[in-house]
Parts: structure tokens; sequence; C-alpha cells
């Protein structure tokens, strides 16, 4: 997050923000009444983005924040906004609770006019068949991402970048990404798969990677041994 937050500050400029509107064509445009925002705990910067995109279509929004430390992002969002804008911050309710608790899911789900979710699959099935009919519902899933390295590409170069997308979010975030293709001779693919190791030693000082349950820890050597397993066929 500390890395992927200068950007996005600087993104969120009154010039930035009308080309956005413009880019959209929806400055004149009007959204519905109320959005509610169900925010992941993986990438917990897309609360302000989901936020902002709906308050600048007029629409007061609830969040249904993750239960987890990340949810403190949605609230300096709401505090920042109160200091530029009392008036406005008031349009924007924070709520917070474990996922997949049925009640007050099914309450936010039929107190919005518009619904705009992030999360695994399950989640977004469940909360789509929890609001009416007459709710617009948008939906963000699980996704995986997959880098392209083409031919005549600075491979050093592209193996930073690449290892650096890798690394931010510990492969979380939904443009992490989980294969690389390489345009080109199998030589220059080995190559880039050595650039590319490391580079991503590199990184992993440079972006310290959070400590992994004994699940994840068990489902990565899995991975690793999988991966060996196939280097040696």
């Amino acid at each position: 997050v500390e890395f992927s937050l200068v950007p996005l500050l600087a993104s969120l400029t009154a010039d930035n923000l009308w080309a956005l509107v413009d880019a959209e064509d929806v400055r004149d445009c009007v959204g519905p009444e109320l959005i509610g925002h169900v925010i992941a705990a993986n990438t917990p910067l897309l609360a302000w983005v989901s936020l902002m995109r709906g308050l600048l279509l007029r629409s007061a929004a609830i969040v249904k924040m993750p239960s987890s430390p990340s949810a403190s992002w949605a609230i300096l969002f709401r505090k920042t906004l109160a200091v530029v804008s009392p008036r406005l911050s008031e349009s924007v309710s924070l709520l917070q609770w474990t996922g997949g608790t049925d009640d007050l899911d099914t309450r936010l789900c039929r107190s919005v006019d518009a619904l705009v979710a992030y999360g695994s699959n399950n989640t977004i099935y469940r909360l789509r068949q929890l609001c009416s009919q007459d709710t617009v519902f948008v939906g963000y899933g699980h996704r995986v991402s997959f880098g392209l390295v083409l031919a005549g590409a600075e491979l050093k170069s592209a193996a930073a970048g690449l290892a650096r997308d890798i690394v931010l979010y510990d492969q979380g975030g939904c443009l992490s990404p989980h294969t690389i293709f390489v345009e080109g001779s199998f030589s220059a693919a080995k190559m880039f798969g050595t650039y590319l190791a490391t580079a991503l030693a590199h990184m992993s000082q440079q972006y310290p990677q959070r400590a992994r349950g004994a699940t994840a820890a068990a489902q990565v050597r899995d991975a690793r041994a999988l991966a060996r397993m196939g280097e040696g066929a």
C-alpha cells in the first residue's frame, strides 16, 4: 500500500478528476442515490477509487469495510474528506462486520440502489443473489493476470518491472501476473527467467512480504514442488 499510495495521491488532482469525468462522459450525470461498496481486504486502496467514483456522480455511499486492519484506509479517506468538505464527508457511512454475516449482508444489499463489490467469486455470487432485481450490481471477482514480454524487449528492464508487479501485493492483487509469456526463442525465455529470479530477489528486499499463514505457506511449497517436477520432465 505504501508504494501504491504515492501515485494514487498524485492522480487525485482537480484536472485529473475532471479528465476522468469527461473520459467517462458523465459530467452532467447523476448516479444512484445510494451506492453500497463492499471492499476486499487484499487491495484496500480500492476503497478510495470506488468511493471517489461514486461521489463524482453525486451518490451517497455505504461502505462495508473488510474485517481487518486494512479497513483503516477507508477511514482515512473519510477523515481527509471531512477536512476538505465536511458536508461531502457526511454522505459517506463506514461500517464493518465479518463477511458472510447473512443478516447484515442482506440489509446492505436491500438498502442501496446500486452495489459495487470486490471479493472472491463466491462472495460476488452470494451478494448478487441477496440484491433485489432492480438493484444495479457491479461485481469484481477473482482475476488471473499474465505478463507478456515481446520480442526485442530489453529483458533486464522487463524483468525488473514484472518483478515489481509480482511482489507489490504478494500476488494478491488483480493485476499481479501469475504467468509470463516470452515471445521468441527458448534461450531468450531462459535468459529472461534468470533476470527475473535476480530481480525478484532484489524486490523482495525492497518490498518486505507479509507473513503467510500455515495453509498459504503449504500451498506455496506445493506449487514450487510441482514446478520443479515439471522442470525435471
